[in-house]
């Protein structure tokens, strides 16, 4: 049996996608127990790709889906409960969403270390560049609180002492903001509705990192 398979472009009704259905059931030699099992399995996808490639611009309304118990016709909820009103666009732009502004680990090291090579007075002022103990303390807090947690950061740069700060943020503008120094960090949490938590000097270990870590993973 031939395995490849070729995307037609169709445009019918809810009838025509039965009508084509069983049609292409008549003419395969698949062989299943229930011959309805194979029209249900296709007439889903046809739906669904149906249902998919509507118009970006138009609007979904008024869509009812009505209950049949004709032979080899799709069984569908009587009702699908309230008519659909959301903007396809807006809908395939929701869906479409992927977390691209995760970075990886290798991008946020390879910045940190850049900060070292900053000019004196890279400010304008009398400021210096990222430490190296700064620095080495900012990359061990990556794997202590996880790469994947971590990398979901949505800022970083260096501060005129020679220490680094790191921040996280949401959008109700919650927001996380750590500085990482020579011998320990600091960091404070604001949460709507609760008081603005501080943390200063945290030594830099697992328990320390892993509360931090829960703090990011709320937001």
């Amino acid at each position: 049996m031939d395995n490849n398979f070729e995307l037609l472009s169709f445009e019918g009704s809810l009838n025509d996608v039965f009508e084509l259905s069983n049609f292409i059931e008549e003419k395969t030699n698949v062989e299943v127990a229930d011959s309805s099992v194979n029209n249900k399995m296709l007439t889903s996808l046809l739906i669904g790709a149906a249902l998919v490639t509507v118009s970006h611009d138009a609007e979904a309304k008024g869509i009812e889906l009505v209950n049949t118990t004709t032979e080899k016709s799709l069984t569908i909820t009587a009702e699908y409960n309230k008519n659909i009103e959301i903007p396809f666009a807006k809908y395939i732009d929701d869906i479409g969403v992927i977390s691209c502004s995760a970075l990886s680990k290798r991008s946020v090291v390879k910045d940190i270390l850049s900060f070292k090579s900053l000019n004196e007075s890279w400010d304008g002022f009398d400021s210096i560049p990222l430490e190296v103990e700064s620095a080495s303390n900012a990359i061990e807090l990556i794997d202590l609180v996880g790469e994947k947690t971590f990398c979901s950061i949505d800022d970083y740069y260096p501060n005129p002492n020679g220490t680094i700060s790191l921040e996280w943020e949401n959008e109700l503008d919650e927001k996380i903001s750590v500085e990482v120094g020579n011998n320990s960090f600091s960091y404070y949490v604001d949460f709507t509705g609760a008081d603005v938590k501080f943390f200063n000097n945290q030594n830099i270990d697992f328990s320390n990192a892993k509360r931090l870590s829960e703090f990011i993973q709320v937001l």
